[in-house]
């Protein structure tokens, strides 16, 4: 199957799955003091708890092949996470940038794509027990796999 995942660098003979993410790029025209604004603004968002943030930009995407059984489903659908976010920016230039009249919000796009996360088992320094990480490939960061339920309940159905 063909997807949209973020770039990033894989490392060989890992596990890998992909989690799925949504974004969307708005217009929001709201009242200051000094009269009226239009911003453009990103969101991103959780594609199965819909935790939604605004970010700087979209991220860098690639078209890949992969196989069904590393990508994690979809539970929001697209239409729920353009509603939330509509109400996130709709809070957020009310109560942060504290617009002096209710904000006009329109989506111009959305994005579905995923981001790659790779399982990478390491030994803990002075001691003979293995450690489970989560490497996120489009940052090149690890985390704890504990911290992630998601990820780790489908690694533990698929990978382990």
């Amino acid at each position: 199957m063909q997807i949209q995942t973020m770039r990033g660098k894989k490392k060989e003979y890992l596990f890998t799955c992909y989690y799925p993410k949504y974004a969307a790029e708005w217009l929001v025209t709201f009242q200051t003091l000094f009269g009226e604004r239009t911003e453009k603004i990103i969101t991103a968002g959780d594609g199965i708890t819909n935790q939604q943030g605004i970010i700087d930009g979209l991220p860098v995407c690639e078209t890949i092949e992969v196989q069904n059984e590393a990508i994690i489903p979809y539970e929001i659908e697209k239409q729920e996470f353009q509603e939330q976010g509509k109400e996130t920016l709709r809070k957020y230039f009310l109560y942060q940038r504290r617009s002096w009249k209710v904000p006009v919000v329109k989506r111009e796009n959305t994005y579905v794509f995923y981001a790659p996360y790779q399982i990478e088992s390491a030994k803990k320094l002075n001691s003979n027990k293995m450690k489970v990480m989560l490497y996120e490939v489009s940052s090149e960061s690890y985390d704890k796999l504990e911290k992630f339920p998601i990820i780790q309940r489908f690694y533990q159905e698929r990978g382990a």
